[in-house]
């Protein structure tokens, strides 16, 4: 995951986002942001999608989410934003992971979408998510690894959830 933060208040920002379709056509889009004071923007870049956090809440994403869907001819497909797709407003923090997504609202409240098969939506259940969905609350910060997230509650208390294959979850198990 790549963050670019500190930037400068009071500052017109320009990102550039480029993504490859699956026929292997290559498409462009531009997003513009002034930052306000002490206001964070934030870009991330997960295993094969990427979000950005204007200064005024506003989340971006584009690339493939890992939705799986049936195409016209009723063949498998991935789902692909190749445009910055607008996720919706009010978030203050995104991270992301691989084939996930985690954002949290100004509130709070922890929303996430994406792949799911290792508990890394912290849903409560084992299926996908294809669009933001509120899954938790009282987070101050939050962290998203290739199958595993971590989320820092207003009260001090680190949380874990999703894979466990490395230890990374810090419980003493595997």
């Amino acid at each position: 995951t790549c963050t670019i933060e500190r930037l400068k208040p009071n500052t017109v920002y320009h990102v550039r986002a480029y993504a490859k379709s699956s026929t292997g056509i290559s498409y462009g889009n531009d997003i513009s942001f002034t930052t306000q004071p002490h206001s964070r923007a934030a870009i991330v870049a997960g295993a094969y999608h990427s979000l950005a956090l204007t200064t005024d809440g506003r989340l971006w994403e584009w690339g493939s989410t890992g939705e799986w869907y049936l195409d016209e001819d009723y063949n498998d497909a991935y789902r692909e934003f190749i445009y910055p797709t607008l996720r919706g407003f009010g978030y203050s923090e995104i991270a992301a992971g691989g084939g996930y997504s985690l954002a949290l609202k100004t509130d709070g409240k922890l929303w996430a979408w994406g792949l799911n098969g290792w508990g890394q939506l912290a849903s409560g259940a084992n299926w996908d998510l294809f669009s933001p969905e509120e899954v938790g609350t009282v987070y101050s910060t939050i962290a998203a690894g290739s199958n595993h997230a971590l989320g820092l509650t207003t009260d001090g208390k680190l949380w874990a959830w999703g894979g466990n294959n490395y230890g990374q979850l810090g419980d003493g198990s595997l």
